[in-house]
């Protein structure tokens, strides 16, 4: 009896382990889409997407999608957060989360230092505006703050490569549906 009230302990543990290591990935929908994942793929964890269909747009047309970030990850800790998807031709060619840096929140601040990596003590000085650039590899990562309708913002921003080049431009438009 005392034998198998261990092993039920073990197994206990090991299940409480395992699932707060992966809980923080698991939680936040936003880092489990990598770029260039097929829309039809991304739907599933992004389900704002489901009115995208590359035959209402033009050839070589990127289409930005909006939502609330705190809907997409429990654990990042937004309140006053966007979530952007961008996508061109049927693939996500960016994330972005943007945030107006209203009474000291930094939600963008401390979901890229928590998720990805800290972008430094530097950004976080009172009138620093500027971008960091977090990248690795293939996967370009920015972390920037700007000023915007008078306002200090941050954004961080994910694309790769192969897609930065229809991130931006007169290509690039509102999903109005």
């Amino acid at each position: 009896m005392k034998l198998k009230f261990v092993i039920v302990k073990k197994i206990l543990v090991s299940i409480l382990l395992s699932s707060l290591i992966f809980s923080k990935s698991v939680a936040c929908e936003i880092l489990n889409v990598p770029i260039e994942t097929p829309v039809e793929i991304a739907v599933q964890k992004f389900d704002f997407l489901d009115t995208y269909d590359e035959k209402n747009f033009e050839p070589k047309t990127s289409v930005i999608y909006d939502e609330s970030a705190s809907d997409y990850c429990s654990s990042g800790g937004f309140k006053n957060t966007t979530l952007e998807v961008m996508i061109f031709e049927s693939k996500v060619a960016l994330i972005k989360l943007t945030s107006p840096k209203k009474n000291q929140l930094n939600e963008v601040y401390k979901f890229t230092r928590d998720f990805i990596q800290d972008p430094g003590d530097e950004s976080q000085q009172p009138n620093w505006t500027g971008f960091v650039d977090l990248s690795v590899g293939n996967l370009l990562v920015w972390y920037s703050r700007a000023e915007q309708l008078g306002y200090p913002f941050e954004t961080l921003e994910i694309t790769n490569a192969n897609m930065e080049k229809y991130i931006e431009g007169e290509h690039v438009e509102e999903d109005l549906f």
